[in-house]
């Protein structure tokens, strides 16, 4: 089996992480968390939504990124086919939707 963390130098920052009893999910987590940081500080039309994203979600993935990007990070009712429906509207607008459907 391939092991899910790539980057040794992350597994140091995990013991403070309220998921240390999971290190392999804690440290995805916080992979996740800079990929999307990182393209969402490139390109100002990328937004994330989905269901509590704004409480930092289903898995603690946003919970940094509410904080930095306040009104792209974007809360929506407990609706999967009204959130899709919303993601493909805005796609269709220019902007970059990222839908987290837990």
């Amino acid at each position: 089996d391939l092991p899910l963390v790539v980057n040794k130098s992350l597994q140091k920052d995990d013991s403070a992480d309220s998921d240390s009893n999971s290190p392999r999910r804690a440290v995805m987590r916080k992979h996740m968390t800079r990929g999307i940081r990182e393209i969402m500080e490139q390109d100002e039309n990328v937004l994330y939504m989905g269901e509590d994203v704004c409480h930092g979600g289903y898995y603690l993935v946003t919970d940094e990124l509410v904080k930095t990007f306040p009104h792209r990070v974007i809360d929506f009712p407990p609706d999967e086919t009204s959130l899709l429906g919303a993601g493909l509207g805005m796609s269709q607008r220019g902007l970059v939707p990222i839908v987290e459907i837990p």
